[in-house]
């Protein structure tokens, strides 16, 4: 939990300390640019070394400043962390947690958990593929230790042999490279595979309280080229794979590419077996986004120890007001919660919330 944040000159805020009282809801408002996603933006680096939104440092300080500070306070299992960072205008950043200096954005997350739910959630559904692998990479990298190495060493197998195939066009040199690709798409496939059989079980138990209408649920991964549908079996995947690989080897050799495998894999959503993004309305489709990302909390939990403290910037826009007020309760159950929105009235949607207008950059504590 966020005990106390302090801001100093960083995007369109002077300066401000903010004392949260212990609260588990914080509910932000305000009018546009008046420095809703800021707060909250601020918050998340002091977790991850770096912004959601940006990547670029200098950015986050505002106009002839040379400096920003951040610093918060905050308790997971009763233990204390105090973070403090400093960002300069040439774009470097200097942390420390507890006094001693932050090495990595992951000695970070071993202490403070924080995860920022944008707005732009929905295009999850919405989007191509590519937006749903970069979700499934990015947990299946938390969650698995050997994950992320597994995928660095699928895109430098996939580098060499789209170089063999735009160049040497050796059908010997591509075979090998086609084996080691059959290989480690096994095992990234597999750990995929948990990823979502956990999230849809939790997904489940939440459909099953938050809609009426709600019968079955399924997420369903998508084999680039391959006609799996039974689910995940190694020796049959090896063996498809491997088929396949050799059947479009004149094909790759014309697109100069590798057209088949983890990177251009997906996974569909189905409600009562209807497609989500086709079948159902956006409302629907942004709470059911709220819920996918809300499930990775146990994932997260299992690997940090605590559940994430999350920041939702307006992440529930387009959500009517019956599902709104069920996924504060969800997300209020579970951990801390920081929610902003233009709406001054979907405070009464919270229970006992702690109430902050921002105004031109400067924080206010409301009566609720």
């Amino acid at each position: 939990m966020i005990e106390k944040l302090w801001v100093k000159q960083f995007r369109n805020f002077d300066e401000f300390f903010l004392d949260f009282n212990h609260r588990k809801c914080i509910f932000i408002f305000g009018e546009n640019n008046q420095g809703k996603t800021n707060f909250l933006e601020a918050i998340y680096f002091l977790a991850n070394a770096s912004s959601p939104i940006d990547s670029k440092i200098q950015h986050l300080i505002p106009f002839n400043k040379q400096e920003s500070h951040l610093a918060l306070e905050y308790h997971s299992e009763n233990t204390p962390s105090k973070i403090f960072f400093t960002l300069f205008s040439n774009g470097d950043k200097r942390g420390s947690i507890n006094g001693k200096k932050v090495v990595s954005p992951s000695s970070l997350r071993r202490k403070v958990n924080i995860e920022y739910i944008s707005s732009d959630i929905i295009r999850i559904f919405q989007d191509g593929p590519e937006k749903r692998r970069f979700f499934l990479n990015k947990i299946a990298s938390v969650y698995f230790h050997d994950y992320y190495p597994l995928y660095r060493k699928l895109e430098h197998i996939l580098k060499q042999k789209n170089f063999e195939l735009k160049t040497k066009k050796n059908k010997e040199s591509i075979a090998l490279w086609n084996e080691q690709l059959v290989l480690i798409s096994k095992k990234i496939i597999e750990k995929r595979f948990q990823i979502l059989m956990e999230l849809k079980n939790q997904m489940e138990h939440w459909c099953r309280d938050m809609f009426e209408f709600f019968q079955t649920l399924s997420l369903s991964y998508h084999f680039s080229g391959l006609d799996m549908r039974d689910g995940f079996n190694e020796d049959i995947y090896v063996n498809q794979f491997t088929q396949k690989l050799k059947a479009s080897f004149e094909l790759e050799l014309k697109c100069g590419h590798a057209l088949s495998g983890p990177h251009r894999d997906d996974f569909i959503v189905e409600m009562n077996n209807q497609n989500l993004s086709l079948f159902y309305s956006r409302g629907i489709n942004r709470t059911m986004a709220c819920l996918l990302h809300g499930a990775t909390l146990f994932l997260l939990k299992k690997q940090y120890g605590s559940f994430p403290v999350l920041l939702l910037d307006d992440a529930f826009s387009e959500v009517d007001s019956l599902y709104k007020k069920k996924l504060f309760h969800l997300f209020g159950c579970y951990t801390q919660f920081f929610y902003t929105s233009v709406l001054e009235q979907e405070k009464h949607l919270l229970q006992d919330p702690l109430v902050i207008r921002i105004q031109k950059g400067v924080p206010i504590f409301e009566k609720n």
